[in-house]
């Protein structure tokens, strides 16, 4: 699977989990382009889409609904989440990521990289 393929599977995810809310255009904007580096940096190091992809698929849910849950926390009544909701939840995701992956390898979250599977963070 490319690395553009990979990418368009997250974003899916993470659309299904951000709804009815979407991503304004600047928070959109700072999503794609930061999945996108980051899988172009570390995705084949980290054993390709066949061995990160199921994590990553569970990471971009959780980023569209810690980015819809950001968002209504601050406004109950919103319809997008915006840059700040965004970058909270990137920030939520990445490490939970790292968490995730250092129980897994029995390794310091401080520690795990993408030779051991981490794509994002």
């Amino acid at each position: 699977m490319t690395v553009q393929s990979a990418v368009d599977h997250c974003i899916e995810a993470r659309v299904r989990a951000a709804a009815p809310l979407v991503f304004n255009a600047e928070a959109l904007k700072f999503a794609n382009e930061r999945t996108l580096a980051q899988f172009t940096a570390n995705l084949a190091t980290a054993g390709g889409w066949s061995k990160a992809g199921p994590a990553l698929l569970k990471a971009a849910t959780l980023f569209g609904a810690s980015a819809k849950a950001i968002a209504l926390f601050h406004n109950p009544g919103a319809t997008e989440i915006d840059l700040d909701a965004a970058a909270s939840a990137r920030k939520i995701v990445e490490a939970e990521c790292k968490f995730g992956l250092a129980r897994r390898t029995g390794k310091h979250h401080a520690t795990v990289g993408a030779p051991d599977g981490l794509v994002c963070g």
